[in-house]
């Protein structure tokens, strides 16, 4: 999926894209891997999902100051010697019409795994493509439901 984006200027970085990860929504995960660079984030409570922010910004990594930030830092990588990609994250509340969004995009999703003759299983995931009311772009992953399958 492609789409054009606002450069970053020098004080104001670009969002590029958005992340959403419902409570509903989370597996439980395998055991950290050894060596790993993972960074791990506490999962959301029942009824909220954690939202991951990511921006481009021209400053570099070492100049970017987490304190500045309007939300919780998660990470800055470099981005080639010009600017930083930053990653912030927060939790919010999963309103009642997100969550019928939810479960008619599962529907869909169910629907079209069927008719396609694809046979889903427990742990698969199905990542739909969005843009927020907000204009940002972003994926949400979705456990489809076996039962509805």
């Amino acid at each position: 999926m492609r789409w054009q984006m606002s450069p970053p200027s020098s004080n104001r970085a670009s969002h590029v894209f958005r992340i959403i990860i419902p409570a509903t929504e989370l597996q439980i995960a395998g055991p950290p891997r050894s060596g790993s660079t993972i960074t791990w984030i506490d999962p959301p409570p029942p009824g909220s999902a954690s939202q991951i922010e990511c921006y481009i910004a021209l400053a570099r990594p070492d100049r970017v100051d987490p304190s500045s930030l309007p939300l919780p830092h998660l990470t800055t990588l470099p981005l080639h010697g010009k600017g930083s990609f930053v990653v912030l994250h927060e939790k919010v509340v999963v309103s009642e019409d997100n969550l019928a969004t939810l479960r008619l995009a599962r529907a869909q999703l169910n629907a079209i795994a069927k008719e396609t003759g694809v046979t889903l299983h427990p742990g698969q995931r199905i990542v739909a493509f969005l843009v927020s009311e907000d204009g940002a772009r972003g994926m949400i992953e979705i456990q489809p439901s076996i039962d509805d399958a």
